[in-house]
């Protein structure tokens, strides 16, 4: 947080996110717990996970904890897995229909 003090543009930026413009961007935790059956152990590309949704993947959790800053299209999404997402609240509800049937 400290670090933040020093760093006004940063806060300015995180502010805009979630209150400026006529869709607020969210910054989303999406569990891939819920995967359908046909649909486990298959990349970000074969799940068309930004071509459907347009959603930006910012971080990826995989189940043993370790995180992947920006994850390349080949990222297995895989039962346990989360994805973290930055877009509209329109944009999450789409990524969590394709992922979880929701």
């Amino acid at each position: 947080m400290a670090s933040l003090v020093t760093r006004p543009d940063v806060i300015e930026f995180l502010e805009h996110l979630s209150v400026h413009g006529e869709a607020p961007t969210n910054l989303e935790e999406i569990e891939c717990t819920l995967i359908p059956e046909k649909k486990p152990y298959k990349t970000i590309n074969d799940l068309m996970i930004r071509k459907i949704t347009g959603i930006n993947i910012i971080d990826f959790k995989n189940p043993d904890g370790k995180f992947i800053l920006n994850p390349g299209a080949e990222t297995e999404v895989i039962p346990g897995s989360k994805i973290f997402i930055l877009d509209t609240l329109e944009q999450v509800g789409k990524v969590r229909e394709l992922l979880q049937g929701k």
